[in-house]
């Protein structure tokens, strides 16, 4: 919990960055009881785990040196790389035999791939064939048609197609419009508190309840032992 805390400050300084080096330390030197006492269970199944060999776990590691090169984390959204790993990932090894990870997810991948090529093809194909007979309809109507205008619509046509083909269907959310909406809503209309807030170029989305709805600096310093805060 005091990693959390720390990590998810607006402002960490280089005492705050040692204090978050700390705690790690300090969870890894005691790691061991959780796995001793059978707290650490696998979601899908409910069984204990006998080791702590977890990649978000070590990833921890690398924390404190990517906020001294990148910033503050709460800067950061992990939507992107999350959905894409579900998408890469979790999806195509919930459809395997858990065995060779590896090989299967790319194969898997391989085979996702080429249908949406083989459907990219027969979507131009047909709107190839749809555009011909068009063509000659005019020309008979028509002989002095404008070729360039057609040509100039068939590439829009197709640029529409490929976009619904290969576009994420995963919309990034506004949050500044989103404020923006909350600050104009009638007293009483949405929920309290509100976990959507924004100033001037930054925008922060709150994902969870907080236990504590309402504290000033001076007990937040007090209570999580925070002096510079």
């Amino acid at each position: 919990m005091d990693f959390w805390y720390l990590a998810q400050a607006p402002r960490i300084t280089s005492i705050i960055q040692d204090r978050i080096k700390a705690t790690l330390v300090e969870f890894h030197n005691h790691k061991d009881k959780i796995t001793d006492e059978g707290l650490w269970r696998v979601a899908e199944s409910g069984s204990a785990l006998d080791h702590s060999f977890i990649p978000k776990l070590e990833l921890m590691q690398s924390s404190a040196l990517s906020i001294s090169k990148l910033g503050t984390p709460v800067q950061w959204s992990a939507n992107t790389m999350e959905h894409a790993h579900i998408k890469v990932i979790k999806e195509p090894a919930s459809m395997m035999n858990h065995q060779n990870y590896d090989t299967q997810i790319c194969h898997y991948l391989d085979h996702v791939k080429r249908c949406w090529l083989f459907e990219t093809v027969t979507h131009l194909s047909t709107l190839s064939d749809a555009d011909d007979t068009h063509d000659q309809d005019l020309a008979i109507e028509d002989d002095g048609a404008e070729d360039d205008e057609l040509n100039m619509a068939d590439n829009e046509d197709a640029v529409a197609i490929l976009k619904d083909i290969w576009s994420s269907r995963c919309s990034a959310p506004d949050f500044f419009g989103i404020t923006e909406r909350l600050r104009a809503a009638l007293p009483g209309s949405i929920p309290h508190p509100v976990c959507m807030f924004s100033s001037g170029a930054t925008a922060l989305h709150i994902n969870h309840q907080p236990s504590i709805n309402c504290i000033s600096i001076d007990k937040a310093a007090e209570l999580f032992d925070i002096p510079d805060l």
